[in-house]
């Protein structure tokens, strides 16, 4: 059985690695929380920056009281259960990085890179403001049970979390049953792949497959070995293949995972 700690830490940079905007939580100057979503980038110190206009409420509450809340959480879609998404929460400091800062372009330079053209137009908006997120400390959860504290210097350090009286929830064990890949959870990473990520279906195909200039490619059939794509490219049309994958997919997580990784190995490649 693979490491829970070592898990832990695989979903937390996951979740860092694929996150386009982030969930805010701020106070207001009568106390009253308040909460919203950016679009949002991180550094390697995973400080997150925004880029939020003086008609949002949460411009005033980042500038007066310096504190924040944010959370990255998992597509609601692809979720294994709604009950337990995956998710990230910090809390935070909150600054703002002036236009005359340095660091104030080539911050801009990556919100350009990650959301395009639009933010060419944005940029020109004085009464935007660039605030920067600091992280304290932070907390992951990535299923029932399975519930981690974020600490150390560069928030690096996975650790197990204790709720009251320093013990956590007490669970059965589970059963090789409960965590066999179903149907339902073939159909559901079938469907999503199909609807939200045809690019990187088309990645499989290219890298794993060795099929050049698919136009078109959608997962027909998959089991715990190995899924089917159908593609079509400018010598073959609807025309079906086989992916296997590297090791046998024992769980919908495992799925999820193994399915993430390839993707990211293809697009490399």
């Amino acid at each position: 059985m693979k490491n829970i700690l070592k898990e832990a830490n695989e979903e937390y940079l996951s979740l860092l690695s694929s996150f386009k905007s982030v969930e805010i939580a701020t106070i207001n100057k009568n106390g009253t929380p308040e909460v919203s979503y950016s679009p949002a980038i991180v550094d390697k110190e995973k400080n997150f920056y925004i880029y939020v206009s003086e008609l949002s409420k949460h411009t005033e509450n980042f500038l007066n009281s310096k504190k924040a809340s944010v959370m990255l959480i998992e597509d609601n879609a692809i979720a294994d259960s709604v009950f337990a998404r995956k998710r990230i929460t910090f809390d935070c400091e909150s600054s703002e990085i002036e236009r005359s800062n340095n660091d104030w372009g080539n911050l801009f330079d990556r919100f350009e890179e990650k959301f395009g053209s639009l933010m060419k137009q944005l940029k020109k908006m004085t009464d935007f403001h660039l605030i920067k997120l600091s992280p304290l400390n932070g907390r992951l959860v990535y299923g029932f049970g399975k519930a981690f504290d974020i600490k150390g210097e560069n928030l690096d350090e996975v650790t197990h979390l204790k709720g009251f009286g320093n013990k956590g929830h007490k669970m059965e064990k589970s059963t090789d049953e409960d965590e066999k890949l179903s149907d339902d959870d073939i159909k559901r990473i079938i469907n999503h792949m199909n609807e939200d990520h045809e690019d990187s279906i088309i990645d499989y195909l290219r890298y794993y497959g060795k099929l050049e200039n698919c136009t078109s490619a959608s997962i027909v059939k998959m089991d715990s070995l190995s899924m089917e794509i159908e593609y079509s490219n400018e010598v073959d049309h609807n025309k079906i293949t086989q992916i296997k994958f590297d090791h046998e997919i024992s769980s919908a997580h495992d799925a999820h995972m193994t399915m993430v990784k390839m993707a990211k190995t293809a697009k490399l490649n």
